[in-house]
């Protein structure tokens, strides 16, 4: 979770937003291809349902819409901070981030305290679950504690030597909420290696299961399954969607 990398933004433009409330508010549940229509997206993947992501940030000029990631039952805001427009929302720790500067770099790792996001310049990030490539070598990330080796769908965010933006979706199922497919979906490590094999040099692991869901020129493209069942293709509501124009 410590120390963090700078990446220079290549010209692809990207765009982090989720739903209609205030710049520092809990944002609404809406799917990604809501989203992508409404940002005009040529590609769009999930990055957060709720807790514990919560942010929106631009590489471009385009205004991103304000909110945070937020509890999927009560909707409260109360899992770690995210930056939005250079001010810091949310509350319960930093840890490992995916953002962009004022000045147009990827900032990809550990945000420990305010001091630290004005020094970078940070304008926009988005709480992550971890490291999955450091540097160009593949992490062992940590198997969530209720889900040892399980496989499921994975969405991952990462940045290739030139700054070039890499968003990762890989289909399937949970396996411990009743999906009888064990070899749909990947654990963490499998992503992680993934990653890298796709040319990542930094990357990070975002919100998978039912939330992961791929949009290109605003169709749907993969099998979402918010209900954790294969033969069921239903897109999950979420609040934080990275967006290509």
């Amino acid at each position: 979770m410590d120390g963090r990398a700078r990446v220079r933004i290549s010209l692809t433009q990207v765009l982090l937003a989720d739903g209609p409330k205030g710049p520092c508010e809990c944002g609404a549940q809406v799917r990604t291809h809501v989203l992508a229509e409404k940002y005009k997206c040529r590609y769009t993947v999930n990055v957060s349902a709720g807790a514990p992501f919560a942010s929106s940030f631009e590489a471009s000029e385009a205004a991103a819409q304000a909110g945070s990631g937020w509890n999927m039952t009560d909707g409260d805001c109360k899992y770690g901070y995210f930056v939005n427009g250079g001010k810091i929302c949310g509350s319960g720790g930093f840890g490992t981030q995916f953002g962009v500067t004022k000045t147009g770099d990827w900032i990809v790792g550990g945000i420990s305290n305010q001091s630290v996001q004005e020094q970078l310049g940070l304008s926009y990030s988005t709480g992550t679950y971890g490291w999955l490539v450091r540097n160009g070598s593949v992490i062992t990330p940590p198997d969530p504690p209720d889900k040892p080796k399980s496989t499921a769908p994975r969405t991952a965010l990462g940045v290739d030597r030139a700054g070039r933006l890499l968003m990762l979706v890989v289909d399937g199922c949970e396996q411990n909420a009743g999906c009888k497919y064990k070899e749909l979906g990947q654990t963490f490590y499998e992503t992680a290696a993934l990653m890298s094999k796709l040319g990542a040099y930094q990357a990070v692991m975002v919100d998978g299961g039912g939330s992961s869901t791929a949009v290109a020129n605003r169709t749907v493209v993969n099998r979402p399954t918010d209900t954790d069942l294969w033969r069921f293709k239903v897109e999950r509501r979420v609040t934080v969607v990275a967006c290509v124009h």
